[in-house]
C-alpha cells in the first residue's frame, strides 16, 4: 500500500512517496511535486507485485539530514535516552552539514563539523554526537539499503577527551569550605564533604 504525504520540516515544500508490501521492506523517496511521488509509488508497488523491485537501490541522492529525520523517527523511539537522543539529532538537522548528499558526505565534512563545534562544546559533547552520527550512517547502509562505500565517520580522528581537573584547596580554602557546609540545612554535608 502507497502513502503520500506532504514533508513541511524542509526548506521546500517536498512530496514523501511511502510503499509498504507484506515481506518487502518498507520503501521510501522523496519528490518535489506529488504527481512524481504517486508515479513512482505505482511503479515501486507494480515491481514489487511482478517480483522484479530491486531493493538495493541507490539511496545517495538524499541529504544526511534526510537519513537523520528518518533515525529520529523509527529508530530513536525506541531506545530509552530517547529525549537526550532526539536534542543531538534535531541539531545535527538544523547545521549545515545536513544539506550534503549522503553519497557526497566525506570525511573532510566530518572534520569542518567537528573543529566547528569544538569552538562551542566540550570534546566529550563533540565525540557523543560524532558517535551517535556514525551509528546513524551504520543503521542505514546496514538496515536501508544506503549505497556508499563506507561510513565517513569511521575516518575521522575523534577530540581528545579534556583532561580531569586537580585542583587542591589552597591554604584557608578548607576552613571556609567547612563553615559554609555547617551552615547548609542539610546536616549530612559537612560529614559527606569531611569523608570525600
Amino acid at each position: 500500500m502507497a502513502t503520500i504525504r506532504k514533508r513541511t520540516n524542509t526548506k521546500s515544500a517536498r512530496w514523501e512517496a511511502r510503499v509498504r508490501r507484506q515481506n518487502h521492506p518498507a520503501i521510501s523517496k522523496l519528490f518535489t511535486l506529488k504527481a512524481h511521488a504517486e508515479r513512482w509509488a505505482r511503479d515501486a508497488e507494480l515491481k514489487i507485485e511482478k517480483g522484479v523491485f530491486d531493493v538495493g537501490f541507490d539511496r545517495s541522492n538524499e541529504t544526511l539530514g534526510e537519513i537523520l529525520e528518518r533515525y529520529l523517527r523509527e529508530v530513536t523511539p525506541k531506545k530509552k535516552g530517547h529525549s537526550v537522543e532526539g536534542i543531538r539529532l534535531r541539531k545535527f538537522i538544523r547545521n549545515p552539514i545536513a544539506a550534503t548528499k549522503i553519497g557526497l558526505l566525506k570525511p573532510i565534512h566530518i572534520v569542518r563539523y567537528r573543529d566547528e563545534r569544538l569552538k562551542h562544546v566540550s570534546s566529550g559533547t563533540v565525540k557523543k554526537e560524532l558517535v551517535l552520527l556514525g551509528h546513524v550512517i551504520e543503521t542505514a547502509m546496514r538496515e536501508w539499503n544506503l549505497s556508499v562505500s563506507s561510513n565517513p565517520v569511521r575516518s575521522v580522528r575523534p577530540p581528545v577527551e579534556n583532561p580531569q581537573r586537580q585542583r587542591r584547596l589552597q591554604p584557608g580554602e578548607e576552613r571556609l569550605l567547612m563553615s559554609s557546609c555547617r551552615a547548609s540545612q542539610n546536616h549530612w554535608l559537612s560529614s559527606v564533604v569531611l569523608m570525600a
